[in-house]
């Protein structure tokens, strides 16, 4: 591999500060929202050019940082915080809807003037999410343990993937320098620790996709296909900097899931490519999902009993893609879009049984794209109408995502069974119309993670964690 220094790392790394690079003949439609949801997370951290690519030079380290530490003092318990309810852990039988949320803005590490949350656990204890002094472009990778704050150490910079599950464990993927090459690198912090996620050879196989509450992490790689061939060969579009494939919103998955995959008249995107399982306790050892003859695999989504959601992919003149379900017994089936539906063969989720994922409306439809659940127990599929955006799922099938009003100005909710609740905006929120959303729901349904505007424009955004009763 070609050595760079600083300046060759900033070259390298300037695409990272605005628009991804993609040839103009993209035109995803139903990608270009989370497209810039992505870039917005991307201008967050990276701030300005120079500054990205000397911070990224900073932290080529050794993996065994520091790690987690305090923000410092005066970061204390949020008020109101839940315990979480452990009937609802297990068993089948959904909790009570709330009739109240109440929200309340994240502590952040001083200097901080923006934020957004990423993720959050089944449990409701920890979210996870991303920090940003405006004025200095400095950041910060957080964790919060029933609201109370501690900044995490990773060996990466730009997290476009950040996960964590009711352990603690957080999994998640960025740019690293390594013996003065900028590479891209996927961890998983526990026991105290940062360790790489690679094969035998420490070769990095792909990115973070999906963690269960085993510590199971998912990685595979986001590319586009171009008239059937993988982005980086012959023939195909180029791989932009860093191995970091695919079109405007590949990094949906993280805390806003798009509908993930799509085409276009040249290019069809395929995320979760080549994937991977690696096991709790066995960074080194993946297991790979090999194909069966029926089309290339990809895998979104990793359930706790080991199934797996994605979609196989055909390349050849049509180019026919699947939605798909893998159970641990290794019998294929595939997933039939509601009644009436096109298939969209892209961003799968899973948690007990219930898949989130998108579909195509009937034709005539004023919808591009159309919120879909899938309960794997019972075989039933509908189309949800309570949402305009989805973002998470939890074991109950209850939904977190957004509202949208006639003005555009969209609204954090979540759909629990059939009634939509809307998010009550904390002090200092804003009307947005590319930011808010909210993206996890604990099992309970007590506690919701998300994110509000706060300045004009969604210029800037907050971390937000409502509780709910």
């Amino acid at each position: 591999m070609q050595e760079i220094d600083e300046d060759g790392a900033r070259k390298l790394l300037r695409p990272l500060d605005g628009d991804p690079d993609q040839p103009s003949a993209v035109r995803v439609e139903t990608l270009l929202r989370a497209g810039r949801r992505r870039v917005r997370r991307r201008r967050m951290l990276a701030g300005g050019g120079l500054t990205a690519a000397t911070a990224v030079v900073l932290v080529a380290v050794p993996v065994a940082l520091a790690a987690v530490r305090d923000a410092g003092p005066g970061q204390v318990a949020q008020p109101g915080y839940p315990t979480p309810d452990d009937r609802y852990a297990t068993g089948l039988t959904p909790p009570p809807v709330p009739t109240r949320c109440t929200p309340y803005r994240l502590p952040l590490p001083p200097g901080a003037t923006e934020s957004q949350v990423l993720d959050g656990d089944p449990s409701g204890r920890y979210l996870v999410g991303i920090a940003r002094d405006g004025r200095t472009a400095r950041t910060w990778t957080l964790r919060w343990d029933r609201g109370v704050l501690s900044v995490l150490e990773p060996p990466t910079t730009d997290p476009a993937q950040l996960l964590v599950n009711s352990q603690g464990v957080v999994a998640g993927d960025g740019i690293a320098v390594r013996d003065g090459t900028a590479v891209r690198v996927s961890w998983v912090y526990r026991y105290g620790r940062y360790v790489d996620l690679t094969d035998s050879a420490g070769s990095y196989l792909g990115d973070v996709l999906d963690l269960n509450e085993h510590g199971d992490v998912l990685g595979g790689v986001r590319t586009l296909a171009l008239q059937g061939k993988p982005a980086g060969t012959k023939g195909g579009p180029p791989e932009p900097p860093g191995g970091q494939g695919g079109t405007p919103g590949d990094g949906a998955g993280a805390s806003t899931p798009a509908p993930g995959g799509g085409r276009s008249d040249d290019h069809t995107l395929v995320p979760g490519r080549q994937p991977v399982v690696w096991a709790a306790d066995a960074e080194r050892s993946p297991t790979r999902l090999a194909g069966d003859g029926s089309g290339e695999p990809y895998v979104t989504g990793l359930d706790d009993d080991g199934t797996m959601v994605g979609g196989t992919v055909q390349f050849g003149a049509d180019r026919a893609a699947r939605m798909t379900v893998w159970p641990p017994d290794g019998k294929r089936r595939t997933l039939a879009p509601p009644r009436g539906h096109g298939v969209n063969p892209g961003h799968l989720s899973i948690r007990h049984g219930w898949v989130l994922g998108w579909s195509y409306p009937p034709a005539g439809g004023e919808e591009k794209v159309v919120p879909t659940r899938w309960n794997l127990r019972t075989g039933e599929v509908a189309p949800l109408t309570g949402l305009a955006w989805v973002s998470a799922i939890n074991r109950y099938g209850w939904v977190a995502g957004f509202v949208r009003d006639a003005s555009g100005v969209e609204t954090p909710a979540v759909l629990a069974g059939e009634r939509t609740i809307v998010l009550p905006m904390p002090a200092g929120a804003v009307p947005g119309k590319e930011g808010p959303a909210a993206v996890s729901v604990s099992d309970d349904g007590r506690v919701v993670g998300g994110v509000v505007s706060v300045a004009p424009d969604d210029a800037a955004t907050a971390a937000v964690r409502w509780t709910c009763e």
